[in-house]
């Protein structure tokens, strides 16, 4: 008899919003997780990575300030770097509370892209801040260039994205 699967989703509080956080939020996680192993379900994870998505694009385009040989990197892969490096975290997490509990299975990480219906109404209304606070004169050059800047609850200046609904795996 072939084991039950279960896909299991993490959100931002099973990550937390730092890499420090992260670290003891997936030790956390990875309880929970080995405990649905521990009981015979063969798991898919998945993750949200936003708050990891924006540090990272941050931190890219602050080199780029500091050293121009250095270009800042398109969203796409500012999102492939975070699942790899979040999933890394999971893994690794996971693998450690398994072999604590005597449980020796492969745990890996595979990083992924979707399709998504190029209508779907969050084009229209980008709603996902990330990234750096911007200043108005920075703002106004995201505008220029046909990115989306809107406030956040601080009144501070933010690129927003789409988050359309994921409808497929590549």
């Amino acid at each position: 008899m072939s084991k039950a699967k279960i896909v299991v989703s993490l959100g931002h509080d099973a990550l937390g919003y730092s890499t420090n956080e992260q670290l003891g939020h997936v030790k956390v996680s990875a309880k929970a997780l080995a405990d649905l192993v521990e009981a015979g379900y063969q798991l898919t994870i998945t993750h949200s990575n936003g708050p990891q998505i924006s540090m990272i694009h941050k931190a890219m385009t602050n080199l780029s300030r500091e050293d121009a040989s250095y270009t800042p990197a398109p969203m796409c892969v500012c999102s492939a770097m975070s699942q790899g490096y979040v999933g890394y975290d999971i893994q690794n997490a996971l693998r450690s509370e398994l072999l604590s509990r005597s449980i020796s299975i492969p745990v890996s990480t595979i990083l992924t892209q979707v399709t998504v219906d190029p209508y779907d109404e969050a084009f229209y209304e980008p709603n996902k801040m990330i990234g750096r606070i911007l200043t108005q004169a920075e703002a106004d050059v995201e505008v220029a260039k046909g990115n989306y800047v809107a406030q956040d609850r601080q009144k501070q200046y933010r690129r927003v994205v789409a988050a359309p609904v994921p409808m497929d795996i590549v």
